[in-house]
């Protein structure tokens, strides 16, 4: 068993209570500071993925209705007739409602390719919406947490000044307090 002297006074146990939990305050804090970081890593690192996906979305829906055109242009073109049929059309004027017919399908054609774009990009859109809202809740929280254990580290760094202060001064009031020893003043003879 140890002795009573080799422990130490409740004093002095608080101050490295105090010691240690602001050295073990200041790990959590650069292990909660690095878990932040990572997590907004990878957020930056899924936003810049969707943005390759979405950009690649778009591309293929452009070239596919860029191909739907071209069918539908040479489908317009197959429409109308060539040579003396043509011209009997023309002078009909079956030509004429026949090319009406073409126009009001190419209207159709791109209104129809105009919302599928518009609802690409706005699902694109709500995509990367709420990715983005999670990264000012994640610094709101970081910011959060970093804070608490910033000041939980600054109340053990006072509790820990503020015994040593008191150590210091019991040390000084015990030293008052023990008799002087007597101080021999030079013998001065006249």
């Amino acid at each position: 068993m140890s002795d009573e002297q080799s422990l130490p006074s409740v004093d002095e146990a608080r101050i490295q209570i105090a010691k240690d939990m602001t050295v073990r305050l200041d790990t959590l804090f650069q292990e909660q500071a690095n878990a932040f970081e990572t997590r907004m890593a990878q957020l930056e690192e899924k936003r810049q993925s969707l943005m390759s996906q979405h950009k690649a979305k778009r591309q293929k829906l452009h070239d596919a209705q860029h191909q739907q055109w071209q069918h539908k242009q040479q489908e317009w073109r197959n429409n109308l007739n060539k040579g003396s049929r043509g011209l009997f059309e023309r002078i009909t004027g079956k030509r004429r409602k026949i090319e009406e017919c073409n126009e009001q399908d190419a209207w159709q054609v791109k209104i129809d390719q105009q919302q599928q774009r518009d609802t690409l990009i706005f699902n694109q859109f709500e995509i990367r919406r709420s990715l983005q809202s999670r990264i000012p809740r994640l610094q709101a929280l970081k910011s959060y947490r970093l804070d608490e254990l910033e000041h939980d580290k600054s109340q053990y760094q006072a509790m820990r000044e503020k015994r040593l202060e008191q150590l210091e001064a019991q040390r000084r009031e015990q030293n008052r307090s023990r008799p002087q020893p007597r101080q021999h003043s030079p013998d001065w003879e006249w």
